[in-house]
């Protein structure tokens, strides 16, 4: 899934192309939503099995790499967003209502 959300990040820049940018920015957050269940399962497992936490703690690093990885494209995709609309991604409010409007 990283994989495929950073190369329709580069190709929403490329484009420059809103709809692969914004598809990057909702993949991004279904990333973000595995990551998190991730960690619960992990939390679990160390639970019922303390003695495993150094490999654990490992996976969660490595884990959350891969998670970076969606926030930079995420942040691509954000670019592409600013430079097609003059919107930005941290204004949710003016995404919504400014996304669809004709430039």
């Amino acid at each position: 899934m990283v994989d495929e959300v950073l190369n329709k990040s580069q190709q929403s820049f490329d484009g420059p192309d809103l709809d692969i940018a914004l598809e990057v920015i909702q993949m991004n957050d279904e990333l973000y939503s595995d990551y998190k269940s991730a960690l619960r399962r992990l939390s679990t497992f160390i639970m019922e099995d303390a003695r495993s936490v150094g490999h654990v703690v490992e996976t969660v690093l490595g884990l959350r790499a891969i998670e970076r990885i969606g926030d930079h494209a995420k942040n691509i995709a954000g670019y592409v967003l600013f430079l097609v609309k003059g919107v930005g991604v941290r204004r949710p409010d003016s995404v919504h209502d400014s996304i669809r409007s004709p430039i």
